[in-house]
Protein backbone atom coordinates (compact mmCIF):
# COMPACT_ATOMS: atom_id res chain seq x y z
CA UNK A 1 0.00 0.00 0.00
CA UNK A 2 2.90 2.12 1.02
CA UNK A 3 4.82 1.66 -2.97
CA UNK A 4 1.32 2.09 -4.30
CA UNK A 5 0.83 5.74 -2.96
CA UNK A 6 4.01 6.36 -2.97
CA UNK A 7 4.33 5.54 -6.77
CA UNK A 8 0.88 7.61 -7.69
CA UNK A 9 1.66 10.94 -5.89
CA UNK A 10 4.90 10.10 -8.21
CA UNK A 11 3.16 9.83 -11.29
CA UNK A 12 1.13 12.89 -10.28
CA UNK A 13 4.28 15.14 -9.23
CA UNK A 14 5.68 13.55 -12.44
CA UNK A 15 2.67 14.40 -14.90
CA UNK A 16 2.48 18.21 -13.73
CA UNK A 17 5.73 19.37 -14.56
CA UNK A 18 6.47 21.17 -17.92
CA UNK A 19 8.47 19.71 -20.81
CA UNK A 20 12.37 20.42 -20.34
CA UNK A 21 13.33 24.19 -21.14
CA UNK A 22 16.76 23.11 -22.65
CA UNK A 23 14.75 20.55 -25.07
CA UNK A 24 12.56 23.58 -25.59
CA UNK A 25 15.34 25.83 -26.71
CA UNK A 26 17.13 22.82 -28.82
CA UNK A 27 14.10 22.80 -30.29
CA UNK A 28 13.72 26.52 -31.28
CA UNK A 29 10.89 26.79 -28.73
CA UNK A 30 12.33 29.80 -26.85
CA UNK A 31 8.86 31.20 -25.70
CA UNK A 32 7.54 28.10 -24.19
CA UNK A 33 10.70 27.67 -22.64
CA UNK A 34 10.26 30.73 -20.82
CA UNK A 35 6.86 29.72 -20.01
CA UNK A 36 8.22 26.58 -18.41
CA UNK A 37 10.88 28.25 -16.52
CA UNK A 38 8.22 30.84 -15.00
CA UNK A 39 6.05 28.18 -14.28
CA UNK A 40 8.76 26.87 -12.10
CA UNK A 41 10.95 29.33 -10.80
CA UNK A 42 8.62 32.60 -11.35
CA UNK A 43 9.36 35.45 -13.38
CA UNK A 44 12.43 37.16 -12.22
CA UNK A 45 14.20 33.94 -11.42
CA UNK A 46 12.87 32.88 -15.29
CA UNK A 47 14.27 35.99 -16.87
CA UNK A 48 17.97 35.16 -15.38
CA UNK A 49 16.88 31.29 -16.13
CA UNK A 50 16.51 31.86 -19.70
CA UNK A 51 20.11 32.79 -20.49
CA UNK A 52 21.80 29.77 -18.56
CA UNK A 53 19.33 27.51 -20.81
CA UNK A 54 20.16 28.68 -23.69
CA UNK A 55 23.92 27.95 -22.87
CA UNK A 56 22.94 24.66 -21.33
CA UNK A 57 21.78 23.75 -25.04
CA UNK A 58 24.77 25.04 -26.73
CA UNK A 59 26.61 23.09 -25.10
CA UNK A 60 24.10 20.03 -25.06
CA UNK A 61 24.73 20.60 -28.80
CA UNK A 62 27.98 19.40 -28.60
CA UNK A 63 28.18 16.61 -26.59
CA UNK A 64 30.14 13.10 -27.39
CA UNK A 65 30.53 9.79 -26.28
CA UNK A 66 32.81 9.06 -23.86
CA UNK A 67 35.72 6.54 -25.73
CA UNK A 68 38.47 5.22 -24.21
CA UNK A 69 40.80 8.13 -25.53
CA UNK A 70 39.22 10.26 -22.95
CA UNK A 71 40.25 8.07 -20.32
CA UNK A 72 43.95 9.12 -21.10
CA UNK A 73 43.20 11.92 -19.60
CA UNK A 74 44.16 11.87 -16.00
CA UNK A 75 41.10 14.19 -14.66
CA UNK A 76 39.26 12.75 -16.56
CA UNK A 77 39.98 9.26 -15.35
CA UNK A 78 40.12 10.46 -11.71
CA UNK A 79 36.72 11.37 -12.19
CA UNK A 80 35.23 8.81 -13.55
CA UNK A 81 36.85 6.19 -11.11
CA UNK A 82 35.23 8.79 -8.29
CA UNK A 83 32.12 8.30 -10.06
CA UNK A 84 31.98 4.63 -9.55
CA UNK A 85 33.17 4.87 -5.49
CA UNK A 86 30.01 6.81 -5.19
CA UNK A 87 27.99 4.41 -6.82
CA UNK A 88 29.55 1.91 -4.48
CA UNK A 89 29.06 3.87 -1.26
CA UNK A 90 25.04 4.29 -2.63
CA UNK A 91 24.54 0.63 -3.30
CA UNK A 92 27.12 -1.59 -1.69
CA UNK A 93 25.49 -1.12 2.23
CA UNK A 94 22.29 -3.17 1.16
CA UNK A 95 20.02 -0.04 2.31
CA UNK A 96 17.52 -0.71 -0.64
CA UNK A 97 17.70 -4.26 -0.35
CA UNK A 98 17.15 -3.58 3.33
CA UNK A 99 13.74 -1.36 2.33
CA UNK A 100 12.68 -3.67 -0.31
CA UNK A 101 12.99 -7.16 1.67
CA UNK A 102 12.55 -5.93 4.97
CA UNK A 103 9.02 -7.08 4.97
CA UNK A 104 10.38 -10.87 4.29
CA UNK A 105 12.65 -10.39 6.79
CA UNK A 106 10.63 -9.22 9.79
CA UNK A 107 8.33 -12.45 8.63
CA UNK A 108 11.14 -14.86 8.94
CA UNK A 109 12.15 -12.81 12.33
CA UNK A 110 8.54 -14.27 13.65
CA UNK A 111 7.52 -10.48 14.19
CA UNK A 112 4.10 -9.43 13.24
CA UNK A 113 2.33 -6.70 10.98
CA UNK A 114 2.96 -3.78 13.54
CA UNK A 115 6.42 -3.76 12.58
CA UNK A 116 6.34 -3.63 9.49
CA UNK A 117 4.12 -0.83 9.62
CA UNK A 118 6.48 0.83 11.82
CA UNK A 119 9.43 0.27 9.58
CA UNK A 120 7.19 1.92 6.41
CA UNK A 121 6.23 4.98 8.63
CA UNK A 122 9.87 5.66 9.61
CA UNK A 123 10.97 5.15 6.34
CA UNK A 124 8.03 7.38 4.40
CA UNK A 125 9.66 10.71 7.07
CA UNK A 126 13.59 9.55 5.85
CA UNK A 127 12.36 9.89 2.55
CA UNK A 128 10.87 13.02 3.00
CA UNK A 129 13.86 14.12 5.06
CA UNK A 130 15.88 13.14 2.20
CA UNK A 131 13.85 15.37 -0.10
CA UNK A 132 14.58 18.06 1.87
CA UNK A 133 17.90 17.31 2.01
CA UNK A 134 18.32 17.09 -1.67
CA UNK A 135 16.43 20.28 -2.80
CA UNK A 136 18.38 22.58 0.18
CA UNK A 137 21.48 21.18 0.77
CA UNK A 138 24.02 21.04 -1.54
CA UNK A 139 27.63 21.63 0.42
CA UNK A 140 29.86 19.28 2.44
CA UNK A 141 28.77 16.30 -0.58
CA UNK A 142 31.68 14.06 -0.27
CA UNK A 143 31.84 14.65 4.04
CA UNK A 144 28.13 13.28 3.85
CA UNK A 145 29.09 10.28 1.64
CA UNK A 146 31.81 9.11 3.99
CA UNK A 147 29.49 9.48 6.95
CA UNK A 148 27.18 7.81 5.14
CA UNK A 149 29.22 4.63 4.68
CA UNK A 150 30.44 4.66 8.65
CA UNK A 151 26.80 5.06 9.65
CA UNK A 152 26.10 1.97 7.47
CA UNK A 153 28.80 -0.10 9.27
CA UNK A 154 27.08 1.07 12.78
CA UNK A 155 24.02 -0.51 11.52
CA UNK A 156 25.47 -3.57 10.04
CA UNK A 157 27.42 -4.15 13.08
CA UNK A 158 24.14 -4.25 14.87
CA UNK A 159 22.78 -6.35 12.78
CA UNK A 160 25.15 -8.71 13.13
CA UNK A 161 24.26 -8.28 16.87
CA UNK A 162 20.59 -9.00 16.71
CA UNK A 163 21.12 -12.60 15.04
CA UNK A 164 23.41 -13.36 18.41
CA UNK A 165 20.83 -12.04 20.99
CA UNK A 166 18.06 -13.99 19.24
CA UNK A 167 14.47 -14.09 21.13
CA UNK A 168 12.32 -10.93 20.28
CA UNK A 169 15.02 -8.48 21.30
CA UNK A 170 17.29 -9.90 18.77
CA UNK A 171 14.66 -9.54 16.20
CA UNK A 172 13.55 -6.29 17.01
CA UNK A 173 17.36 -5.38 16.98
CA UNK A 174 17.77 -6.30 13.10
CA UNK A 175 14.61 -4.63 12.48
CA UNK A 176 16.39 -0.81 14.42
CA UNK A 177 19.38 -1.71 12.07
CA UNK A 178 17.82 -2.21 9.04
CA UNK A 179 16.52 1.24 9.35
CA UNK A 180 19.74 2.70 10.35
CA UNK A 181 20.77 0.93 7.30
CA UNK A 182 18.10 2.91 4.95
CA UNK A 183 18.84 6.06 7.11
CA UNK A 184 22.28 5.98 6.14
CA UNK A 185 21.76 5.47 2.14
CA UNK A 186 18.68 7.71 2.24
CA UNK A 187 19.22 10.99 4.08
CA UNK A 188 23.74 11.03 4.31
CA UNK A 189 24.60 9.09 1.02
CA UNK A 190 22.11 9.38 -1.32
CA UNK A 191 21.22 12.94 -1.47
CA UNK A 192 24.83 14.19 -1.29
CA UNK A 193 25.22 11.90 -4.47
CA UNK A 194 22.58 13.89 -6.70
CA UNK A 195 22.89 16.76 -8.82
CA UNK A 196 26.63 17.13 -8.93
CA UNK A 197 28.64 17.55 -12.16
CA UNK A 198 32.45 16.37 -11.52
CA UNK A 199 34.47 20.09 -12.60
CA UNK A 200 37.22 18.02 -13.72
CA UNK A 201 34.73 16.60 -16.81
CA UNK A 202 35.22 18.61 -20.08
CA UNK A 203 31.84 20.37 -20.90
CA UNK A 204 31.77 18.11 -24.43
CA UNK A 205 31.57 14.65 -22.06
CA UNK A 206 28.87 16.61 -19.21
CA UNK A 207 26.26 14.10 -20.69
CA UNK A 208 28.13 11.04 -21.43
CA UNK A 209 29.08 11.55 -17.41
CA UNK A 210 25.25 11.57 -16.43
CA UNK A 211 23.98 8.97 -18.21
CA UNK A 212 27.01 6.60 -16.95
CA UNK A 213 26.66 7.91 -13.24
CA UNK A 214 22.73 7.04 -14.10
CA UNK A 215 22.99 3.74 -15.82
CA UNK A 216 25.62 2.54 -13.27
CA UNK A 217 23.11 3.09 -10.09
CA UNK A 218 20.62 1.46 -12.07
CA UNK A 219 22.41 -1.69 -13.12
CA UNK A 220 24.42 -1.49 -9.30
CA UNK A 221 20.51 -1.77 -7.13
CA UNK A 222 19.54 -4.14 -9.91
CA UNK A 223 22.05 -6.34 -8.65
CA UNK A 224 21.81 -5.83 -5.39
CA UNK A 225 18.05 -6.69 -5.22
CA UNK A 226 18.37 -9.75 -7.35
CA UNK A 227 21.80 -10.97 -5.20
CA UNK A 228 20.10 -9.98 -2.13
CA UNK A 229 16.75 -11.96 -2.26
CA UNK A 230 18.76 -14.89 -4.03
CA UNK A 231 20.81 -14.73 -0.63
CA UNK A 232 17.46 -14.63 1.36
CA UNK A 233 15.63 -17.33 -0.60
CA UNK A 234 18.65 -19.94 -0.51
CA UNK A 235 20.54 -19.30 2.43
CA UNK A 236 18.38 -17.42 4.64
CA UNK A 237 18.37 -14.18 6.98
CA UNK A 238 21.39 -14.96 8.65
CA UNK A 239 23.69 -14.92 5.96
CA UNK A 240 22.14 -11.51 4.74
CA UNK A 241 23.19 -9.98 7.73
CA UNK A 242 26.50 -11.38 7.01
CA UNK A 243 26.86 -10.30 3.81
CA UNK A 244 25.35 -6.76 4.97
CA UNK A 245 28.24 -6.25 7.11
CA UNK A 246 30.55 -7.41 5.13
CA UNK A 247 29.63 -4.96 1.84
CA UNK A 248 29.24 -2.15 4.39
CA UNK A 249 33.12 -2.60 5.60
CA UNK A 250 33.91 -3.27 2.08
CA UNK A 251 32.05 0.40 0.99
CA UNK A 252 33.69 2.51 3.97
CA UNK A 253 37.31 1.21 2.95
CA UNK A 254 37.09 1.99 -0.63
CA UNK A 255 35.21 5.32 0.01
CA UNK A 256 38.13 6.45 3.33
CA UNK A 257 41.00 5.27 0.54
CA UNK A 258 39.26 7.58 -2.51
CA UNK A 259 37.31 10.69 -1.21
CA UNK A 260 39.97 12.07 1.36
CA UNK A 261 42.37 12.70 -2.18
CA UNK A 262 39.39 14.06 -3.72
CA UNK A 263 38.62 16.65 -0.77
CA UNK A 264 42.47 17.82 -1.49
CA UNK A 265 41.61 18.55 -5.35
Amino acid sequence: MVVAVAALVHLFCALRLPESPTWLVRQSHDVEAFEALRCLHGTLEASVAIDWTRLDAEMMAEQQALTPVDLRVPQVRAAVLTGAVLILAQEAPLGAAALVLAPLVVVDLGLGPGAIATSAAVWVGLALLALALVTRIDQLRFLRVVLGTVVAVLGATFLVTGLTLGGVGGAWTIVVSLTILVASQSVLVLPACQGAIDPRIPPWLVEAQRRASATGGALARAGVLIAALLVVIHLGTSVLCWVAFALSLVSVVVVLLRLPRELKV
